[in-house]
């Protein structure tokens, strides 16, 4: 009786609405050029070099997450597979003068999406990003393994940064709502849906492959 009690309320917490924040439409994004870290106006999407297991970075909607106010903001990605990431995507609007700086961790989520479990991955900090609408690509010299379903952690050092929109995901797929440790679950009231500008690329895990006694005795005729 008390543990069907438990998965009562569960079912009640995983059930409650996100409450809901207002998005910012975004200004004219300003081009810059590439750099160590490769930064761009938004635009046509690069061509990955790696297979990409989660992109949304197509479908833009004109807004950012303008009341972050440097919080770790993170999305629920649900890829089409895990694997050995080797690069991300993300685009960030800074509306005043200067640089900003940001962060990105990515912990262990479920297809429930559960409050972040442990990190798989970061932290990354990308310095002196310029002001603007852009998307950045962080190319990784080593590759953390990530499970299909994380959430993708990002925070600013600045209050006025904040993470563009868009929806609905190309490839892989993510509820609408977001997570913040401080507020929990987010939402911007269904219009836009909490979906952020987020890319991830990987080598995909490559599945074991079972071998027989049979196959094993071939290989030595």
């Amino acid at each position: 009786m008390i543990l069907r009690c438990l998965l009562s309320l569960a079912l009640v917490a995983l059930a409650a609405p996100a409450r809901a924040v207002t998005p910012t439409v975004l200004p004219a994004p300003q081009p810059v050029g590439p750099g160590q870290v490769d930064v761009h106006s938004l635009g046509p999407a690069e061509t990955p070099s790696c297979p990409v297991i989660y992109d949304n970075t197509i479908n833009y909607v004109n807004s950012y997450y303008g009341q972050q106010q440097g919080a770790e903001s993170l999305d629920d990605l649900h890829s089409i597979a895990g694997g050995a990431l080797c690069s991300f995507t993300v685009g960030y609007n800074e509306p005043t003068a200067g640089v900003v700086d940001l962060t990105v961790r990515i912990y262990n989520n479920n297809t429930e999406d559960s409050p972040p479990g442990g990190l798989v991955g970061g932290p990354w900090t990308i310095t002196g990003l310029p002001s603007g609408a852009n998307s950045v690509i962080l190319t990784l010299d080593t590759s953390p393994l990530l499970p299909q379903d994380v959430w993708f952690g990002v925070q600013f050092s600045t209050s006025s940064a904040g993470l563009l929109i868009a929806d609905p995901p190309a490839i892989g797929t993510s509820h609408d709502y977001f997570y913040e440790e401080a507020a929990g679950y987010l939402s911007f009231g269904g219009n836009p849906k909490a979906n952020f500008f987020i890319r991830l690329d990987t080598e995909l895990a490559t599945p074991l492959q079972s071998t027989t006694w049979g196959t094993i005795k071939s290989l030595y005729r």
